[in-house]
């Protein structure tokens, strides 16, 4: 049973996120199904139910907000990079941060950014060469499937579920079969 108060949350968080939607861009179709297929922003029917806003209030606060106040700082951001890629940069959290810091505070809150971005994914050449960059952790201009394996797994995936995510999604990209993916493979996964 929903509360009241839990229902008049969901109606500020819908319409601080409504109103937060950037001006009308190409993006693409993200999960579930990670459908390639072209959209554009207005096509997409935001839909958000408590428990969709929980799930992601959840994600967000394991991955990027520890402590639980509804932001992402810089050094937050900088301990979840670094599950990705250890010695990550300095000057690529920065970008991290600013590409989804549509406020220009110098934080990621998770209403209405977070949500925003999680509700239209970026696939775009930027998103995949900061993902790419971000996933090639030993810098030899490929991401393999054991980096993707250590990051899955990084990130809090159990070996299994690890596999099944590098196998079933990244490495179907992997069109030469050396469990690699190059540059023009990994845009595959972006449609690129």
């Amino acid at each position: 049973m929903i509360t009241v108060t839990q229902s008049l949350c969901l109606v500020v968080v819908c319409v601080a996120v409504a109103e937060a939607l950037p001006a009308k861009r190409e993006t693409r179709a993200g999960p579930p199904a990670f459908s390639r297929r072209r959209r554009v922003e207005e096509d997409y029917e935001l839909f958000w139910t408590l428990p969709r806003l929980m799930a992601l209030k959840k994600r967000f606060q394991m991955f990027l907000d520890p402590n639980d106040d509804c932001k992402a700082t810089f050094d937050e951001a900088k301990s979840f990079l670094q599950k990705y890629s250890p010695d990550v940069s300095e000057a690529k959290i920065r970008k991290f941060m600013e590409r989804r810091d549509t406020n220009g505070d110098g934080v990621l809150e998770f209403v209405p950014e977070y949500i925003v971005h999680m509700s239209l994914p970026d696939y775009t050449i930027e998103g995949a060469t900061e993902w790419f960059d971000l996933e090639d952790s030993n810098h030899d201009g490929v991401v393999s499937r054991a980096e993707l394996l250590r990051i899955a797994q990084n990130v809090g995936l159990g070996e299994e579920e690890a596999a099944q995510t590098v196998d079933g999604y990244y490495m179907d990209a992997d069109m030469n079969g050396d469990n690699v993916l190059d540059w023009e493979e990994y845009k595959k996964l972006y449609n690129l």
